[in-house]
């Protein structure tokens, strides 16, 4: 606790504020907003958050550089994640060759030591 004084000068106690835990549904959740933004402004770390055999089917860094490089404005407007199906399922929109565009997909998610990859996806 941190201390600190009243208007007496008198040490006074701080009441400890503890974060509530986050639960494994939120996590995923902000993994995936986190994704979005991420693959939006840095293509190259994005790639690196899909498995090798997803980077492979999403037409290697080539491919996937090709999509999200010309993407601008991006924005979440939902998420929702099934923590025991190891999925979440977002809506987002942006911009691309100057047409704004909405679309929804599933990521379907595993998890290698205390990280998430996404292992595909589908058009939700």
């Amino acid at each position: 606790m941190l201390a600190t004084t009243g208007d007496d000068g008198a040490p006074v106690a701080a009441a400890a504020s503890a974060a509530p835990p986050v639960t494994a549904q939120q996590r995923l959740e902000k993994f995936a907003t986190d994704y979005v933004q991420t693959a939006a402004s840095d293509p190259q770390r994005g790639f690196q958050l899909l498995t090798a055999s997803y980077q492979q089917a999403s037409g290697g860094i080539t491919g996937y550089t090709d999509f999200w490089g010309r993407v601008s404005d991006v924005r979440v407007e939902a998420v929702r994640s099934d923590p025991d199906q190891m999925r979440v399922t977002y809506t987002y929109s942006y911009e691309i060759g100057g047409v704004r565009r909405t679309q929804a997909l599933t990521l379907l998610l595993t998890q290698e030591g205390d990280r998430y990859l996404i292992r595909g996806a589908l058009a939700a």
